[in-house]
């Protein structure tokens, strides 16, 4: 008798716990029920993620200025090229 009372105490703590942890993720506040080593692993991989989001935007923004100055380059020689072709030397 005792040993199931126990048990069921224990199933009833797990129960209660996994319960509270939902209720805190859906109004996200999740960090509550956290520990310090899983508070730290979640604050590194924010701040890889963060970081890896930077490289991306950074280099996304230079390849849209590199392809901006070469449609400015290409305009340009195309018209410089039209005004001071030799047919136009002759």
């Amino acid at each position: 008798m005792k040993i199931q009372k126990i048990a069921r105490g224990f199933l009833l703590r797990l129960k209660l716990k996994k319960d509270l942890k939902d209720m805190l993720r859906y109004t996200n506040e999740e960090h509550l029920m956290m520990s310090n080593v899983e508070l730290r692993k979640r604050a590194a991989a924010r701040r890889i993620y963060e970081t890896m989001m930077e490289y991306h935007i950074k280099k996304e923004t230079m390849r849209r200025r590199i392809s901006a100055a070469l449609k400015l380059q290409t305009y340009y020689r195309m018209r410089y090229v039209k005004n001071t072709s030799f047919i136009n030397a002759l």
